[in-house]
């Protein structure tokens, strides 16, 4: 599954440990123009595996995917 982040939603890390613990998404990638770094290292520490500046640079989109294959 791949999120962008938007920075509106308070409760993100929350809903992302849910939908992670749910089994229902194995592999989780996030993208976000303007990441926080707290909420990155607390989505990191909860199970996110790849993150995705934005702009999306299309080699670094090619690299995770192949790290996720």
């Amino acid at each position: 599954m791949i999120l962008e982040l938007d920075g509106g939603d308070l409760m993100i890390s929350e809903k992302i440990e849910a939908l992670l613990s749910s089994k229902r998404t194995k592999e989780l990638f996030l993208m976000a123009e303007n990441p926080d770094a707290n909420l990155l290292m607390k989505l990191m520490r909860i199970g996110v595996k790849e993150f995705l500046p934005l702009p999306l640079e299309i080699e670094e989109f090619k690299a995770a995917i192949y790290r996720f294959k």
